[in-house]
């Protein structure tokens, strides 16, 4: 039986498929991923329980294969997660927080807030193996792609917890822009889960454009 911390670790093998080994770690945080997502578009509180297990589950996986602009962004999620579900917990309490559109000013500002989020994002990952060079922390796998996708997803998780529907489109591009880095990277069930997460992103968008639709009319 595997010891807790060799759970942890992504050369810990739970079982292979089509020659890939897929890790402990690597397989309990791509299914908690994929049942957060899929409460996310059924608008269930309970993607944001679930989605703590997947940000620590993948802030281990990306720090073990030099994404660290991934691992940055998994500890905005756990930030960004506990603000979701305090707003969504909040809807209980008060109204319930209706599903609309973003406006003018408020996509500027989030347009901003990306731009400035990338900057940190890039900065960080470029920093990183050179604070900790003693470490010999190997460098950050592809820096800039990751950082726009990391500031850009972090800006869309605060648009899904405000329930804005543009979210959706933006985790569309997002999900299958992370496919393609991660196939590169070789984190090959990563990369599936993401691609169902893009498909799970459609299914979301349509189905809060439903609730969109029944909100006008009731």
């Amino acid at each position: 039986m595997q010891s807790i911390t060799q759970i942890f670790s992504t050369t810990t093998i739970a079982f292979s498929i089509l020659q890939y080994d897929v890790s402990y770690i690597e397989l309990i945080g791509t299914l908690a991923g994929l049942l957060s997502v899929w409460w996310a578009t059924r608008n269930n509180i309970l993607t944001w329980y679930i989605g703590f297990v997947n940000v620590i589950a993948f802030l281990l996986i990306f720090f073990q294969v030099q994404l660290y602009a991934d691992v940055l962004l998994q500890v905005f999620y756990l930030f960004a997660t506990a603000y979701g579900l305090w707003k969504w917990q909040e809807q209980k309490e008060q109204e319930e927080l209706k599903i609309t559109h973003i406006d003018k000013q408020g996509a500027l500002f989030l347009t901003a807030m990306t731009v400035l989020l990338f900057f940190f994002f890039y900065a960080f990952t470029n920093l990183l193996p050179v604070v900790f060079a003693d470490q010999q922390l190997k460098p950050s796998a592809y820096a800039f792609v990751d950082s726009v996708l990391s500031a850009a997803s972090v800006v869309t998780t605060v648009l899904i917890a405000r329930k804005r529907i543009e979210a959706w489109m933006l985790w569309i591009l997002i999900d299958f822009a992370s496919v393609v880095m991660y196939l590169q990277k070789g984190v090959l069930f990563i990369a599936i889960e993401y691609a169902l997460f893009g498909v799970l992103a459609i299914i979301g968008y349509v189905q809060w454009k439903r609730m969109m639709e029944k909100y006008c009319f009731s």
